[in-house]
């Protein structure tokens, strides 16, 4: 404990003295092993998040050999470098042995496993809705990346502070490789070693607490950087000194005030969409040997409200899925007649926002302010537009969710269970919202268990039992079949 409190002590003075040979020391093992980090950090992020995201031939072995790297014991990477370095080695020629270069690769090899493993983690995490969301709101090329990156980051600074860690404590391979040479190659980790042989461990405890130091302060910048409330201060900070950005969307965040839902939806719409039909055809879907959809044949034509209903597990939203693209192994057809050529848009039963305030999650499908505004008047989100997505409850979540969708004037929509979790008015608000949609020629499709909403806004109905069409067509001839399944089910009779 005397050696310890003694090596405190030495720590502080030589500090305070300002050594020069322990300053120069420690801004060398700093900026090795920043940079080094940063390197295999940059490299390591965008291999990882492509292998993560991408499925082929010998993935798993792929990362399986990638995380026995990670746990790579470096005095074996140190001999592995300083044999193909070495002036009889393969690279011997390029002079690198015993030089910062040198340590420089040995850091980074050892670095580059960590981030790029923690990074297939990361991507591996997130939920599917996550990148189903990315296909229903065509998000493609740049943004898929930028969406990708913003979600995993917190995952991803964590790997660059592990591997951070790993490289400045790092002794064994750069030691081999770099000689630590004196006012050339020596860090922190060898100097310490340097100082045990010369019978003087307190010297070296003391440049362990710098190295701790150090480790500590990267650390902890990093974990604040990481703060979505941090980000915002800059960003208001910087607005606030030279002006708002020039393409930057702002709303007025004022109180909610009731507007007429059918003027906004004109705006939102100023055109109708003319013969749009949806088809699906003999549409057939399996999970393992379970049968869940069976031979459904069903037509949606444009400016009309499609309810499904039926009990659970009988494949609505399976249907549902397979129309909106998400489901791939299935047999059958969809097929779209009509004035457009795009995917239907879909909500998820539970939606998923991405990270960051509500705003971001809408500038994301905006393509313009005046879009932006229609449909947060529209869903009274406008108080909702500067909080954090995660703080938000299911209800507004959904809202917000809903209004992502509108942004991109889709002209199929559908909706699974839409309105689940929300208030009465909310709910009223919603299905008024579909009433004047469907009057701009949408086609509308959705699945619920509330039979009241049903009556309210379908003008087709579809109950699915068993996997199967029991009755299909409009209220009056649904409600009046002499299907007793389908009796003994909207009269809540029917048996588990």
């Amino acid at each position: 404990m005397s050696r310890l409190l003694e090596g405190l002590i030495i720590a502080i003075q030589l500090i305070l003295s300002r050594d020069r040979e322990i300053i120069l020391i420690t801004k060398f093992s700093f900026k090795l092993s920043f940079s080094a980090t940063i390197m295999a950090g940059i490299i390591g992020i965008l291999f990882g998040l492509g292998i993560g995201y991408y499925s082929f031939p010998g993935k798993k072995i792929l990362v399986s050999i990638i995380n026995t790297f990670t746990g790579f014991p470096p005095v074996v990477m140190g001999v592995f470098l300083y044999i193909l370095l070495s002036r009889n080695g393969p690279l011997g020629a390029l002079g690198l042995i015993y030089t910062p270069q040198a340590m420089f690769l040995a850091q980074f090899l050892l670095a580059l496993p960590i981030v790029t493993s923690i990074s297939i983690q990361a991507v591996h995490s997130l939920p599917e809705t996550f990148y189903e969301t990315l296909i229903t709101l065509r998000i493609e090329g740049i943004k898929e990346i930028m969406a990708l990156l913003k979600e995993t980051k917190t995952t991803l600074i964590t790997g660059i502070v592990i591997a951070f860690g790993r490289a400045i404590s790092e002794v064994g391979a750069i030691l081999i490789v770099g000689g630590n040479i004196r006012w050339y190659t020596r860090t922190l980790t060898t100097a310490a070693v340097l100082e045990v042989s010369k019978g003087r461990p307190e010297f070296a405890i003391a440049l362990g607490i710098i190295l701790l130091t150090i480790s500590f302060l990267v650390n902890i910048i990093l974990q604040v950087l990481q703060s979505p409330y941090l980000m915002t201060f800059f960003s208001d900070s910087i607005v606030s000194a030279f002006g708002r950005k020039k393409n930057r969307i702002i709303i007025d965040n004022e109180k909610e005030k009731p507007q007429d839902i059918s003027s906004l939806i004109n705006k939102l719409y100023p055109n109708k969409s003319q013969k749009l039909t949806l088809i699906a055809k003999q549409i057939t879907k399996k999970y393992g040997d379970k049968e869940v959809l069976k031979t459904i044949s069903l037509e949606f034509d444009h400016g009309k409200i499609h309810v499904i209903v039926g009990p659970n597990g009988v494949g609505k939203t399976t249907l549902l899925r397979i129309i909106a693209g998400l489901e791939k192994d299935f047999t059958g057809k969809i097929i779209i007649e009509g004035d457009t050529q795009e995917l239907p848009v879909f909500l998820h039963q539970t939606p998923y926002l991405f990270k960051g305030k509500t705003i971001d999650n809408l500038k994301i499908t905006a393509k313009n302010k005046e879009d932006l505004k229609i449909v947060s008047s529209l869903l009274m989100i406008n108080e909702l537009l500067d909080k954090q997505s995660s703080v938000l409850s299911g209800g507004e979540k959904r809202r917000v969710a809903f209004a992502r969708l509108l942004l991109l004037h889709p002209k199929i929509l559908l909706l699974d269970e839409p309105t689940a979790d929300l208030d009465p008015t909310a709910i009223a608000i919603f299905e008024k919202i579909l009433i004047e949609m469907k009057k701009k020629g949408l086609i509308i499709i959705i699945t619920t268990h509330n039979l009241l909403q049903a009556k309210r806004i379908a003008d087709t109905l579809t109950v699915l039992i068993n996997g199967k069409i029991a009755v299909n067509g409009g209220l009056e001839e649904v409600f009046n079949t002499n299907n007793l399944q389908v009796k003994a089910f909207l009269t809540g009779e029917m048996p588990w």
